[in-house]
C-alpha cells in the first residue's frame, strides 16, 4: 500500500549498437569483480579456461577482455592472451560495450545485475547463469541464461557464442528488444504515485 518499484531503463543516447559487420576476430567481455563474491569471479575464469581447452573459444576467433574493479594480472591455463580494462569511466565503458560481440556476466543472485541489459542494448550477446527464481529474461533473446553446472553453462556458452557469430539474427533480436529505454516512460507511475502522496 505504501510503496512502489521501477524497473531501469538503458538509454539510446548512452548505450547503442554501432554497427553489426563481419570481423577476423570477435570481442570477448568477462565482467570480472573477483572482490564481489556474488559475481563469481573464479568460477568465471574457471569456466573460460574450459571453453578454451574445450575448442569453443580460441586464439584465431576471439579476443578476451576483463573488465571491473581490481583484477589481478593473471594468465588463463592456454596462455590466450586477456586485455585487461579495469574499471573504466562511464563513457568509457559505454564506448567499450560498442564494440563487445559476447560477454560472460555472472550474477548469483535472484537480481540480473546490470551488464547482461548493457551488453544487450549495445549490439551484444550475453551469456548469465540462473539463480533462484532467475530462470529467463524475455525482454532481449540476446541474453542467455544457463545453469551453473559446468556443463550446462558451456552448453550455453555455445548458444552464445553461435548467436554472437550469426550477425543477422543478433541484430534483429537487438531491433526486436523489449528492454525499457526511456526513463520518463518507467519512472512515470512513480512520479504520480509520490505526487499523490505529497
Amino acid at each position: 500500500d505504501n510503496g512502489i518499484c521501477f524497473e531501469p531503463a538503458f538509454s539510446r543516447d548512452v548505450y547503442y549498437a554501432k554497427e553489426f559487420k563481419e570481423k577476423e576476430k570477435h570481442r570477448l567481455f568477462f565482467y570480472a569483480r573477483p572482490n564481489n563474491p556474488r559475481n563469481m569471479y573464479r568460477y568465471g575464469v574457471y569456466l573460460i579456461n574450459r571453453a578454451i581447452e574445450s575448442g569453443l573459444l580460441t586464439d584465431e576467433k576471439w579476443e578476451i577482455y576483463f573488465a571491473g574493479a581490481e583484477i589481478p594480472e593473471m594468465k588463463l591455463d592456454l596462455e590466450l592472451p586477456i586485455h585487461f580494462m579495469g574499471q573504466m569511466s562511464w563513457k568509457e565503458y559505454a564506448a567499450f560495450l560498442r564494440n563487445v560481440d559476447l560477454a560472460i556476466s555472472l550474477m548469483y543472485t535472484p537480481h540480473p545485475s546490470y551488464p547482461p541489459y548493457d551488453v544487450a542494448c549495445s549490439g551484444g550477446v550475453v551469456v548469465s547463469n540462473k539463480c533462484f527464481n532467475k530462470e529467463k529474461m524475455d525482454e532481449c533473446n540476446n541474453i542467455i541464461l544457463g545453469d551453473l553446472e559446468e556443463t550446462e553453462f558451456l552448453k550455453a556458452l555455445q548458444n552464445g557464442i553461435e548467436l554472437a557469430t550469426n550477425l543477422k539474427q543478433r541484430e534483429q533480436n537487438y531491433e526486436n528488444s523489449k528492454i525499457k529505454r526511456d526513463w520518463d516512460e518507467t519512472l512515470e507511475p512513480v512520479m504520480k504515485f509520490m505526487g499523490e502522496r505529497i
